[in-house]
């Protein structure tokens, strides 16, 4: 077989039909410098709004609001800033350590609401539980997302937090990256 004949056989199986996504999400998990290794979904709260007048029997004169865009950006930042000072403590000031990663901002604020898809860098040496206590440490620290699910069925013990820690593979990459499209890239952050 030809070199001519072979591209023929790839071409009509679809080897060259494919998409800016599945490029983007190749490099992402071969060939980034960045070793992502974790992943993390985070729900940012509700915030307050404003009080309005009781009326009816409504005891709660309170309403909360979702985070815009923006603001659920800066809360990932700032949560991913409290993560590299806990991971890197004293180098973290001193030369400047952070955890380099990607998220991804998702949802559209109407009928879903934000929230941040991570994949970062596990520090070299750390162990997956010392990470997973100084994520839920940093978002403690932060305050801008649910840790514990209100909703939570104590059958379905997976389902108690409303923050997952995973590890990084194709399928959470695809995953991460499945609103992405020519209009959405802006979407996509990288943090280093």
């Amino acid at each position: 077989m030809k070199l001519q004949d072979i591209h023929a056989h790839l071409d009509r199986k679809g080897a060259y039909n494919t998409t800016q996504k599945e490029v983007f999400c190749d490099w992402l998990v071969r060939d980034c410098p960045l070793q992502l290794e974790a992943g993390l979904t985070l729900m940012p709260k509700k915030v307050f709004y404003k009080h309005v007048p009781a009326y009816k029997g409504v005891k709660e004169n309170r309403i909360f609001r979702h985070l815009t865009k923006q603001e659920l950006e800066k809360a990932t930042n700032n949560f991913l800033e409290i993560l590299s000072r806990l991971v890197y403590k004293n180098g973290y000031k001193r030369f400047g350590l952070k955890i380099k990663g990607i998220y991804v901002i998702e949802g559209n604020g109407i009928n879903r609401d934000f929230h941040s898809h991570l994949a970062f860098e596990k520090p070299k040496g750390m162990q997956w539980n010392e990470l997973a206590r100084l994520v839920k440490k940093a978002l403690e620290m932060n305050g801008e997302f649910e840790i514990i699910n209100p909703s939570y069925d104590y059958k379905k013990l997976n389902d108690a937090y409303r923050y997952k820690l995973d590890i990084v593979d194709d399928g959470w990459v695809n995953y991460i990256t499945k609103e992405l499209g020519s209009k959405r890239v802006h979407n996509v952050h990288f943090y280093q």
